[in-house]
């Protein structure tokens, strides 16, 4: 039987949405020779492989199956989406861990195929699929790979206040200040639009500014466009954070300014303790220097001395020899 017959192709694609894999395994055998070009029978109407479908719908066996025996891992569906795109869309860990371990699928190659610059990592991220974007991560998807407008796995958490996704690429190097090409929007912005509380919140804590302006048409910062959807809670509450992080700041160089304060102090007296020691030994050196010349001084007038005696000279002129000696002052 020829492998572009439409029931075996048709009967591959349905098999593989109804999760059937000894259907699966059947019609591939029926296909005999022509596997190869049977495994990646395409529905004319969108796109999808069987591999497409069963990493859609989780069904990790199937995918295993597909995959063992040759399954095209980076072909895409008319929307330029390959099976691991579907696979993190959908939160299917298993098969997202079955497709990256094949040696076959490569997530920066599926980065420039997909049109609209769409990464696996944006897809997984956007749904909150924490696991996934940390496997993804681990496989060299680019933290701050960016789509057609601009936007990068944060922004899409954010917009979707996937706060644990977000502190997660955080954590991963993703740049809260990232701007989009069209509106200059931040991952802040973005979820203030969206009214994401939580991501807002956790953004603001990290130091990014309620008051930086976008670049639109009609510049707005990230609090008006919370006021301007509408979301009062979530104004009140970057509000109440931008505070808490301004006492914080404030408290931190507070404490850095007393404790540079106290290690300068600290430095001066040791200085000034050794300036003293160093004087005081100057002192002694020049008092030692004084004896010794002194000393030096006495013996040539007890000489002298001793020398007017023995010649016999008057006491007095013997005194005025010994009174020409130095005293320490």
């Amino acid at each position: 039987m020829s492998f572009d017959a439409p029931f075996l192709r048709q009967s591959l694609l349905d098999a593989a949405v109804e999760g059937d894999l000894d259907a699966v395994v059947h019609t591939l055998d029926e296909g005999g020779a022509s596997i190869a070009n049977l495994i990646d029978s395409v529905d004319a109407a969108t796109g999808l492989t069987a591999l497409h479908h069963s990493c859609m719908r989780g069904f990790v066996e199937i995918v295993c199956y597909l995959v063992r025996h040759g399954a095209a891992v980076g072909i895409c569906d008319h929307f330029r989406k390959t099976p691991l795109h579907h696979a993190c869309h959908f939160g299917f860990t298993e098969v997202v861990y079955v497709l990256l371990d094949c040696v076959r699928v490569n997530v920066e190659k599926l980065y420039y195929m997909n049109e609209a610059k769409l990464t696996c990592l944006q897809t997984a991220a956007a749904r909150g699929h924490v696991t996934i974007v940390r496997l993804l991560l681990l496989h060299g998807d680019v933290v701050g790979g960016v789509n057609t407008e601009g936007e990068t796995a944060l922004h899409l958490a954010a917009q979707y206040d996937q706060v644990d996704a977000a502190k997660l690429l955080v954590s991963c190097g993703a740049n809260i200040q990232h701007a989009t090409i069209a509106t200059g929007d931040t991952p802040l912005h973005y979820a203030c639009r969206a009214g994401a509380i939580q991501v807002a919140v956790f953004l603001v804590s990290l130091g990014q500014s309620v008051h930086d302006l976008n670049t639109d048409v009609v510049a707005q910062s990230a609090l008006q466009l919370a006021r301007q959807q509408g979301h009062s809670v979530l104004a009140n509450a970057i509000l109440e954070e931008s505070k808490n992080v301004r006492e914080t700041r404030s408290r931190r160089d507070t404490a850095i300014h007393n404790e540079s304060l106290a290690c300068f102090m600290s430095a001066k007296k040791a200085y000034l303790d050794s300036k003293a020691s160093v004087k005081a030994m100057q002192v002694q050196v020049v008092r030692q220097r004084k004896l010794e010349e002194m000393e030096v001084r006495f013996r040539i007038a007890i000489r002298a001395y001793l020398k007017a005696i023995r010649n016999g000279e008057a006491d007095e002129h013997a005194s005025t020899a010994l009174a020409a000696f130095p005293r320490l002052q």
